[in-house]
């Protein structure tokens, strides 16, 4: 689903858009524009890790904006996998 989409419904989300050099920015501009509008939370590409997507996911619960099943599910793969991987 396009941001375009996400904000027409209400749809809190957490986009990640492609950085300025492996785009035109129009995906940075966008995604800054609905982080305005309080339904984005934008994670720049170049500082995407695990711990930045689990604090974004945790602050968007936390305006109550963000809380279903999805969400709840995403969490806890990213929390499996961050466990399996410490295992390796």
């Amino acid at each position: 689903m396009q941001s375009a989409n996400f904000l027409a419904l209400h749809k809190p989300n957490i986009p990640i858009p492609l950085s300025a050099a492996a785009s035109r920015g129009d995906q940075i501009l966008n995604a800054r524009s609905f982080e305005k509008q309080g339904y984005s939370y934008v994670i720049e590409e170049e500082t995407l890790t695990v711990d930045i997507l689990l604090e974004a996911i945790r602050k968007s619960m936390l305006t109550g904006k963000i809380i279903d099943r999805q969400w709840r599910r995403a969490i806890r793969w990213i929390l499996f996998r961050r466990f399996y991987s410490s295992l390796k």
